[in-house]
């Protein structure tokens, strides 16, 4: 939106009797300006100067009608004079008027703004004229924080958060980046070893304070070494768990609209680059901007609370021995900014559907979420049922188009999208894949968890051998636990008070498919 703001200040004692516009206001306008201003500019700054001599008369509020008529008594525009009365530290009534005003609020920056743009460029500096792109004019009046901020800390060494952390060290900052696992590039590194199963259904989870409590608050570290077990192994991978990455996984994007804008991806790289490509990519950029030196590596962030004017982070990392010994170091830092670029697809969503945790404790195998899903070919002859027909959905059923038995998918809303990409993408399943209506129970008419999965329109199926939920993930962001405002916790009128932020609607929490 391309839009003016308007401010006046009326002094309402002293009005114009000290003729500040014949004394203070003049027009300063350079020579080559003057050659350039047509006859009918000249007729406007000739009418201009008649209003700047013109002797204007202050007014009193004592003045005005001491009562405003029925309809306007109401009405903001009408009290105070029209403006708004300002206050003393008393809050007692001062003699300033503030009138504020905005205009072109409605006018879009469209294509006539946009030739407008092009125009004024070309006849005037366009580091001065008003029609620019909202996004420049942000960048012109950036948000000044309270506090400087010189120590920023980066959460996570995947594309947005290397991306960030470039920025921000160009502008002189200190920056740390922390990445939970041994390798940059977020979900773009692949491993044959799959991520821990989800919670199913999806629950909220809360940080486990007791743990976080024996960590030192000031700041020296804490170090203990285990054996490594079963137990150990596994919680080890629940802490640090493998990318939503498959084997066979290619992106959906371009690469020439994929790459970073100022660091275009090597010529050879193929229309569609797989994943080992991205990975590629994001470490060269990575080596080219010097941002190895500031990632450690293996390095989880396990808690991120403010602490007066700071934000202090609760680290852990943990190294494994050949000994068959793991040794964990914990501790404390403070920084003045944090910025949490730790990736949306982190922690799956299961949708509660009935019956659903009976059927997961008769089946435990035969329940997954997409994030677990590696090689098609594990799933040769078997039945498969794939709930959600998103862009993971679509990619997962093409992929086992070949290997599965039978394939089934369910759609909770019309198969039909109101966004023509969607429809593309779905347009792409294999013919002969089911597609059923979203599913209901996982239990038969009588309620009866005997293998039966019911769907919307009545239908069922049975011997089922494998369950994907293509349902999206859970912005959960665990570390920033008490920070969060959730979607359903939101109030518009509210501000954090913790947060040195521009005073515009903060980020709500939900899950995204």
């Amino acid at each position: 939106m391309d839009y003016s703001l308007l401010v006046g200040i009326h002094d309402m004692k002293k009005g114009n009797t000290e003729c500040i516009r014949n004394q203070s206001l003049h027009i300063v306008v350079t020579p080559k300006t003057e050659e350039k201003r047509s006859a009918k500019r000249r007729r406007s700054d000739m009418m201009r100067k008649a209003r700047r001599n013109t002797n204007t008369v202050s007014f009193e509020s004592a003045d005005l009608p001491l009562n405003p008529s029925e309809e306007r008594k109401w009405c903001v525009f009408y009290a105070d004079d029209g403006g708004f009365r300002s206050s003393d530290d008393q809050d007692k009534p001062s003699d300033k008027l503030y009138y504020v005003g905005v205009i072109d609020i409605l006018t879009p920056y469209n294509i006539v703004k946009k030739v407008e743009h092009v125009w004024k460029s070309i006849t005037q500096d366009k580091e001065g004229i008003s029609a620019v792109h909202p996004i420049v004019y942000a960048l012109d009046h950036p948000y000044v924080f309270k506090r400087p901020i010189k120590n920023v800390a980066v959460i996570g060494a995947g594309p947005h958060g290397l991306c960030s952390a470039r920025h921000l060290k160009e502008t002189g900052m200190n920056v740390k980046i922390f990445e939970r696992n041994g390798y940059i590039g977020g979900l773009w590194k692949y491993s044959d070893t799959a991520p821990p199963k989800p919670k199913i259904p999806t629950s909220r989870v809360t940080l486990d304070e007791s743990s976080l409590n024996e960590v030192p608050a000031d700041g020296s570290k804490y170090q203990r070494t285990f054996e490594i077990t079963p137990e150990l192994t596994f919680a080890l991978l629940k802490k640090c768990p493998p990318s939503a990455c498959y084997r066979d996984l290619v992106t959906n994007i371009p690469s020439t609209v994929f790459a970073f804008p100022d660091f275009p991806m090597p010529e050879e790289t193929p229309v569609f680059p797989k994943h080992q490509d991205m990975l590629a990519y994001f470490e060269s950029y990575a080596e080219t901007f010097g941002l190895l030196p500031l990632i450690e590596l293996n390095t989880s962030v396990d808690r991120v609370t403010k602490i007066g004017d700071e934000w202090e982070l609760v680290l852990s990392k943990y190294d494994i021995y050949p000994s068959g010994f793991v040794r964990e170091t914990r501790w404390r830092e403070r920084f003045d900014a944090v910025v949490a670029a730790s990736g949306l697809h982190q922690d799956p969503y299961v949708p509660d559907i009935k019956d659903l945790i009976a059927y997961n404790k008769m089946w435990p195998t035969k329940v997954a979420h997409s994030k677990q899903f590696r090689r098609p070919e594990d799933f040769k002859d078997k039945n498969v049922l794939i709930v959600g027909v998103g862009i993971s959905g679509v990619d997962i059923a093409r992929s086992l188009d070949g290997f599965a038995k039978s394939i089934v998918m369910a759609c909770k809303d019309s198969f039909t999208s109101p966004f023509q990409i969607i429809n593309i993408i779905r347009s792409k399943i294999p013919k002969d894949i089911v597609i059923k209506p979203q599913v209901i129970s996982f239990s038969n008419d009588n309620g009866q968890v005997d293998g039966t999965i019911t769907f919307q329109d009545g239908t069922f199926i049975k011997d089922v051998d494998q369950v994907f939920f293509c349902t999206g993930y859970t912005n959960s962001l665990g570390y920033l636990d008490g920070l969060i405002i959730r979607e359903n916790e939101y109030q518009s009128t509210s501000q954090p008070p913790f947060a040195d932020v521009p005073k515009t609607l903060p980020l709500t929490m939900t899950h995204r498919q």
